[in-house]
């Protein structure tokens, strides 16, 4: 593991939090393989990054999707998000696992990321960067050739409650001014074609 300055995940990293991300993959799980099938990963020996990995719930799919001989990358801002993973990363067997842990806009600035995946997934995670396309082109560049990007964002536009609530719609307001206030947008995916 590399360490950077912390920085702290806009959702937080307690227990409640740990407890919300196991309860979301759950409700996202079926969905969540059909997303990592687009990855079309070899059937063995894949190297494959989680980008924005939290606290491991993809990656341990993705352990199981790589078999023994694969290479898994976690890379999160959030410290206790790299723990969880090396935890579960231990507890599971996964296969040969590396947990990076700094802010994906700095991570790999020396180009010892650079051609090493077969795929990267990226869920939820480039609603919160302000130059997300940046991040993108920096992805390109770690992929081997051939390899896959598959990112799975938000687009907050069909966010809505029938009957309509002045209180729901209050707190959409805010959480969109929330992710804007810590430089990210809750209307990534739209942009994400260009």
């Amino acid at each position: 593991m590399t360490s950077q300055p912390a920085f702290e995940y806009v959702l937080g990293s307690s227990d409640p939090e740990l407890q919300r991300l196991g309860r979301q993959q759950a409700v996202w799980s079926e969905q969540t393989e059909a997303w990592l099938d687009l990855l079309e990963l070899p059937a063995s020996g894949a190297a494959v990054l989680d980008a924005g990995c939290g606290p491991g719930e993809v990656l341990a799919r993705l352990a199981r999707r790589v078999g023994p001989d694969g290479h898994l990358v976690g890379i999160d801002d959030a410290p206790r998000w790299i723990e969880v993973a090396g935890e579960r990363a231990r507890a599971e067997a996964w296969p040969t696992t590396e947990l990076l842990q700094g802010r994906l806009e700095q991570v790999g600035d020396d180009g010892s990321l650079d051609g090493r995946f077969d795929g990267i997934f990226c869920r939820w995670v480039l609603s919160f960067p302000p130059d997300p396309g940046a991040l993108v082109a920096r992805f390109a560049r770690w992929l081997r050739p051939g390899g896959r990007l598959v990112v799975v964002d938000y687009n907050h536009e069909g966010v809505s409650l029938f009957p309509r609530s002045e209180g729901f719609a209050a707190v959409i307001r805010a959480t969109r001014a929330w992710y804007e206030s810590m430089g990210g947008s809750t209307f990534v995916a739209g942009d994400l074609p260009r």
